[in-house]
């Protein structure tokens, strides 16, 4: 497929890159529902956004440490790169990522990540998802 004047990247650099894009990433929406004594029980389920190409960098100026006796946790941030424009993602959402092994369902991979999306941006033309995320605390 030849380049147009309108095109940037060419339609086949996307899929020429397998290496570049060695993860998947699933989407997940929250759902709140009331439980009987008021509070609010907060459950997660998957999106139409599933198992996307993607590449997950850490964000070296983004890390954050906070020192305390005897404990130091860190907030790393990171950004999932995603292969094609999702204007549907919203910071509410999760994003559920696994390396891409050939299996297209993550409960089958035991190098799942899941993360909490900070923001969301997009390339000028729309063809990449980029995600600030952090990880998820347990």
């Amino acid at each position: 497929m030849p380049l147009t004047r309108t095109s940037f990247i060419h339609p086949d650099l996307l899929t020429s890159l397998p290496y570049a894009f060695n993860s998947l990433c699933t989407i997940q929406s929250a759902t709140a529902t009331q439980r009987a004594d008021g509070s609010l029980n907060k459950t997660f389920a998957d999106t139409n956004i599933k198992a996307i190409k993607c590449a997950v960098a850490v964000d070296s100026f983004q890390t954050q440490e906070t020192r305390k006796e005897g404990y130091t946790p860190e907030k790393i941030t990171h950004h999932v790169t995603m292969q094609g424009y999702y204007p549907n993602i919203e910071i509410t959402n999760k994003a559920i990522v696994w390396r891409n092994d050939g299996g297209l369902d993550y409960e089958q991979s035991n190098e799942l990540t899941t993360y909490n999306i900070i923001s969301v941006e997009f390339d000028s033309k729309n063809t990449m998802t980029r995600l600030m995320v952090e990880l998820e605390q347990e």
